[in-house]
């Protein structure tokens, strides 16, 4: 009970020590935002914006021939990137497989059924013995979103 009665005099003697710091205390100086003299405006700095980018057709047909399989790569592998790198990646039955395996994850939703459809697509359309199409300059920058 006295150890009650003794704690509210030293919190009341507390409060009236740092109210009668903080007016003791000198104010803060303040931070002014605009210089006292006028400064010459500085040079225009060049502009880094890439220019905006102009329309580029593409025949996915050539790109992507009709086929079991196509609409999957279409619809899930550019989720993550562009078409480019599998465009131009012109890879052996064992690359694709293991790149497929690696990627298996990313394309969850996809069945195994699905995913082997996918996989033969690619196989087929993207090997060594398929020449490399011509792409834009536009498209072989930036392959990945990840």
């Amino acid at each position: 009970m006295l150890y009650r009665l003794l704690s509210i005099p030293v919190i009341v003697i507390g409060v009236v020590l740092s109210a009668c710091l903080a007016l003791a205390l000198p104010p803060a100086p303040m931070l002014i935002a605009a210089a006292a003299t006028p400064k010459a405006a500085p040079a225009a700095k060049k502009s880094t914006a890439k220019p905006a980018a102009k329309d580029v057709k593409l025949d996915m047909n050539v790109l992507f021939p009709p086929g079991k399989g196509r609409d999957l790569v279409l619809d899930n592998c550019m989720n993550c990137h562009s078409m480019a790198p599998i465009v131009v990646s012109q890879k052996t039955r064992g690359e694709w497989e293991q790149l497929g395996a690696s990627h298996r994850g990313t394309v969850a939703r996809l069945n195994d059924e699905q995913f082997k459809l996918l996989l033969e697509y690619l196989i087929l359309t993207f090997n060594p013995s398929h020449p490399v199409p011509q792409l834009p300059e536009e498209l072989l920058s930036g392959w990945t979103n990840y």
